[in-house]
């Protein structure tokens, strides 16, 4: 939402004649990628040697990602990006569950 908001502004304002002025509508993503990865960072905890919820933050981060994406218009590239990124998910989901417990933790 707040990128199809400042897109519109933006048009809004080229169309009555002044151009935009000075605004740029890339800004707001700017600031919007800057506040997921701020978000994304929160969910991630550091127990010694070990890292936790690094899956989730840059889970987080993607889905900001695509909402950007589609916000801006490009539908087929946020479609292609999250179907990668689910089967890159799911791929190595599966895969740490084969893995033995030895070289899961790396103590």
């Amino acid at each position: 939402a707040p990128t199809l908001g400042a897109l519109e502004l933006y048009w809004g304002m080229a169309g009555k004649g002044t151009g935009g002025g000075d605004m740029d509508p890339t800004r707001v993503i700017q600031g919007i990628a800057q506040a997921i990865g701020f978000i994304s960072a929160g969910v991630m905890f550091r127990a010694g040697t070990t890292v936790r919820g690094a899956t989730t933050a840059a889970v987080i981060w993607m889905a900001g990602a695509l909402g950007i994406a589609c916000g801006a218009g490009f539908y087929l590239l946020a479609g292609m990006a999250l179907a990668l990124c689910l089967a890159v998910t799911i791929v190595f989901s599966y895969a740490l569950r084969w893995m033995p417990d030895s070289v899961k933790s790396e103590d």
